[in-house]
């Protein structure tokens, strides 16, 4: 969604200044979530509430957001599921992609057909990381660090030259 967004900035404005993508579905991607089944994506959320919380068994509220969770991933899945993204022609990217599935989902595109599949749509892709991570583990240590390293590297201005120099 953040890259159809810098799509409509281009379109109106320019490009953005930079455009940094964690683990986007690829292009022509959308068909793969329709794999996806309710037990898959049940396992799915249950073990990311257990590592949020405590383990302890979830209550009443909790197995009731988890049920809100549920419905509107579905709801995102469908929606990605026609979604092509559009293309970036005067943005500069950087890009994460995550190599492996997350546990008991559908086999994913690898990581380097991932970014052949990008490379045609973003002409100014200026870093392509694959990472021997999932979707989830991108924004985990350690691999998070390596993200937010170049996030804000990219972000800290260049020094002022000293006085009388």
């Amino acid at each position: 969604m953040t890259q159809a967004m810098a799509a409509a900035a281009e379109a109106s404005d320019g490009p953005v200044a930079e455009l940094y993508l964690l683990d986007p579905p690829p292009p022509g991607g959308g068909k793969d979530v329709l794999g996806y089944d309710e037990e898959q994506l049940e396992r799915l959320f249950a073990r990311e509430l257990a590592e949020a919380g405590s383990g302890a068994p979830a209550g009443p509220e909790a197995r009731a957001y988890a049920e809100r969770l549920a419905r509107c991933c579905r709801a995102n899945l469908a929606g990605m599921a026609a979604h092509e993204p559009p293309p970036l022609p005067g943005t500069p990217v950087r890009l994460w992609l995550a190599d492996r599935a997350e546990s008991g989902l559908p086999s994913r595109v690898s990581a380097t057909e991932q970014r052949r599949l990008w490379e045609g749509l973003l002409p100014l892709l200026s870093e392509a990381r694959c990472l021997d991570t999932t979707h989830y583990g991108i924004v985990r240590p350690p691999h998070v660090a390596a993200v937010a390293e170049a996030v804000n590297a990219a972000c800290v201005p260049a020094p002022e030259p000293l006085a009388g120099t």
